[in-house]
């Protein structure tokens, strides 16, 4: 346990707290003696400092209890006795705080994890059936993490006691690095840079049998997806379906031996095949794939082949031929492709062959029904993050899991309820690692985690068969007896409080709703500049919004409230100086992205990291004066641009995001001119709507789904700013220069 410079360790064996300087490791104090009494110890293994109290709390094997001590080692008070009720405690292992100050333990021989107050008063059973816990850790967003060594089983759960998220390593037999043989101690990592994790916090996972640590990103999140797009095609069938860089959408025919290609739009634009077997004609063409140099690979199903053509069906090439060996096929089915390389479903052969022509030819899974086996394979999809492959084995009702030609795991068959599948089809890997598959026999859209356990599900008319995501996480869909292609947007849940910075005290001062009150929370950054602008994101996908400063073209940012300053930050550069920034998780990979206006040629861009080389996406939209904020207007799943001009105090909308430019598609006038606007979803509804906060009269004007919402902030007696609601008495001058910020603030 680290506090401050120090380094804190239960030495079990000698039954006492050692003390080590954190620098270099020197010995600095110790406290406690085996025993019983008040002072002593007996086996202490777990270690938790309360900031809020002062206090340090150990866990004792020796007399299941827990014991409180003041930093300097002063004992306090015990709470716990040995047993199995209410209070008792049976092994406490390990220890963990949360941000009000509760103490969890996990009570290893009670098979539970155990809630107490800072004061050691009992609270409650917070999840019971957990086999022999011997970690507890709690992340930023107040999940109770554990794991068990007899299961390996990683479990996130809510103070409810319901369960987030459920990793189950042991169903990953061998030494694989994201297996876990025996789970003991557990972390919650929060890099303070993005490095190779993007900056987003990680579980880490000590294991005793492999003598290793494993680390698991958070990221995956269950969502509730609708409706936003249909594609009417001309195709009486539609097969796989695939999308190029450009979003534009390529779709298989199997019984018109066709492939249309279309655009964003709807409109076709390509189309190409007939039926046969010479080069260029299809017998039953299934799966389809565009790699990043628009090649597309078809496979040619009753043909045992698989067909390369540029984006427009210029044939250019054919692999394989009917057979089981090397460089053969046997009814080829969904694709994936990469570069040079395309993973083709080689449904007949109960296999997946990864194939770059020319030098390479892979086999992956062999027939069968056991582990690393496959029957009637219809689809795979690549997780780009980790490398790993996931197939839809449809003759097995199940998805299998590779990393290489390595078997990992099985999730979806055996299994009573929402996850159990049916006759699954297309398979889609998203940029968090859910993974969305076609469960056809069921009509659903099934979304898993990464680790293959059950996250959401959404109805389709008919029976799902190809599944493909886009650059913003919007699920296609295809429908094998119909021309249909659906397209379901992800609604982003959740409420957005508001808040203002304060340049003259360099203060954030925010409210966790869209109401009138006083401020939840207030923080300072001491170091900051009068020039400096809020930049407000979600810098390590924990779904909880922090802080940024934007000065001139380098962003500062910090994934926490607490103790920040220019000097701890995380520095950013980038951009185009001039430019103004705001950010969105426009691509929904949890993490937000930033944004920018340059107000002299109306320029907007989106960058799909903090600050990348280039930016994704780059247009024009409308007048170039105003201010550019950032949502979802029409629940569809896209985050597009409202520009603001305050001298009309008028807001201009897209609903498209798209290179070039961009079109008008609705305006709307919210409070006085010459305010300063601001986005959010207000009300959990899913959608994101805009507001205005007039420096004025210091009050919010918020479009609602009851229409306008005014939130006054205005004092109640003449030179006080915010009396009866932000409490901060200064001059009005000062006031005025407040910038409204939105987001979703610590609980």
């Amino acid at each position: 346990m680290v506090v401050g410079t120090d380094l804190f360790v239960a030495d079990q064996g000698n039954n006492r707290i050692q003390r080590l300087s954190l620098v270099n490791g020197a010995y600095q104090s110790e406290f406690g003696t085996g025993g019983a009494g008040l002072g002593q110890l007996s086996a202490p293994t777990g270690l938790a400092y309360n900031p809020g109290n002062g206090r340090i709390y150990v866990s004792e094997l020796g007399n299941d209890r827990i014991q409180m001590f003041g930093l300097d080692g002063t004992p306090l008070a015990t709470f716990g006795s040995p047993g199995s009720g209410d209070g008792q405690l049976d092994d406490p292992t390990a220890l963990a705080l949360d941000s009000f100050g509760n103490l969890y333990v996990a009570d290893t021989n009670n098979n539970r994890i155990v809630a107490f107050s800072a004061d050691g008063v009992f609270l409650r059973v917070v999840r019971s059936g957990v086999a022999s816990p011997k970690g507890v850790a709690v992340d930023e967003s107040d999940l109770i993490w554990t794991v068990s060594p007899t299961t390996s089983q990683l479990l996130a759960i809510n103070r409810a006691g319901d369960t987030v998220v459920a990793y189950a390593a042991s169903r990953h037999p061998g030494n694989h690095a994201n297996n876990l043989r025996e789970a003991r101690g557990i972390a919650i990592l929060n890099p303070r840079s993005p490095g190779y994790t993007k900056g987003r916090p990680l579980v880490m996972v000590a294991d005793n049998d492999q003598s290793f640590i494993v680390g698991f990103q958070i990221g995956n999140a269950a969502r509730e997806y609708r409706l936003i797009k249909t594609f009417q095609t001309t195709l009486t069938s539609a097969g796989q379906i695939a999308l190029d860089r450009f979003d534009n959408l390529y779709v298989t025919s199997p019984l018109q031996a066709r492939v249309h290609k279309y655009d964003s739009n709807g409109a076709l634009i390509a189309s190409w095949g007939s039926q046969g077997s010479a080069p260029g004609q299809f017998n039953t063409p299934y799966g389809i794939a565009v790699t990043t140099d628009d090649r597309v690979f078809v496979s040619d199903t009753l043909n045992h082949r698989v067909q390369q053509f540029d984006s427009v069906g210029t044939y250019q090439n054919q692999f394989g031929v009917q057979g089981a060996g090397i460089g053969e096929l046997n009814m080829p089915m969904m694709l994936t492709a990469r570069f040079g390389t395309f993973v083709v479903a080689d449904s007949g052969n109960g296999r997946i062959v990864s194939w770059t022509p020319g030098s390479f030819f892979q086999p992956i899974g062999s027939q069968g029904s056991g582990d690393g086996e496959l029957s009637q394979p219809a689809a795979s999809s690549l997780d780009l993050r980790s490398g790993r492959t996931f197939i839809s084995d449809s003759g097995n009702n199940r998805i299998v899991e590779f990393d290489g030609t390595d078997f990992l795991s099985n999730f979806g068959a055996g299994i009573v309820g929402t996850a159990s599948l049916n006759n699954p089809r297309g398979i889609a890997v998203d940029q968090r690692g859910s993974v969305f598959v076609a469960d056809s026999g069921n009509h659903r859209i099934v979304q898993f985690s990464a680790q293959g356990d059950f996250l959401s599900e959404f109805s389709t008319p008919a029976n799902p068969e190809g599944v493909a995501i886009d650059a913003v996480g919007r699920v296609y869909v295809s429908f094998l007896n119909s021309g249909v292609v659906n397209v379901y947007g992800a609604l982003r849940g959740g409420i957005d409080g508001i808040g203002v910075y304060r340049p003259s005290t360099k203060t954030f001062l925010l409210r966790r709703t869209a109401t009138t009150g006083t401020p939840d929370l207030s923080f300072t950054v001491p170091d900051a500049e009068p020039g400096d602008l809020p930049v407000i994101g979600d810098w390590n996908g924990d779904g909880v919004d922090t802080p940024g400063l934007q000065r001139e073209s380098v962003v500062y940012i910090w994934d926490r409230w607490d103790n920040i300053s220019i000097a701890n930050s995380v520095r950013q550069t980038g951009g185009v100086f001039g430019e103004r920034y705001a950010t969105a998780d426009w691509n929904i990979d949890g993490l937000s992205d930033i944004t920018s206006h340059e107000s002299i040629i109306g320029e907007t861009r989106f960058y799909d990291e903090i600050f990348a080389t280039r930016a994704q996406y780059l247009y024009v939209f409308g007048s170039p004066a105003g201010e550019a904020v950032f949502g979802d207007w029409n629940s569809d799943g896209l985050i597009t641009e409202a520009r603001y001009v305050p001298t009309t105090g008028l807001f201009r909308f897209t609903n498209q995001l798209a290179q070039g430019s961009v079109s008008l598609d609705g305006t709307s006038a919210i409070g006085p001119a010459n305010s300063r606007p601001l986005a959010g979803d207000w009300d959990g509804s899913g959608q994101d709507r805009v507001g205005v906060f007039d420096p004025v009269t210091k009050s919010f004007f918020l479009d609602s789904q009851s229409g306008i919402v005014q939130i006054s902030l205005a004092p109640a007696q003449p030179g006080v700013v915010f009396s009866d609601s932000f409490e901060d008495f200064v001059p009005p001058a000062e006031a005025a220069q407040d910038i409204p910020i939105s987001g979703r603030w610590p609980r």
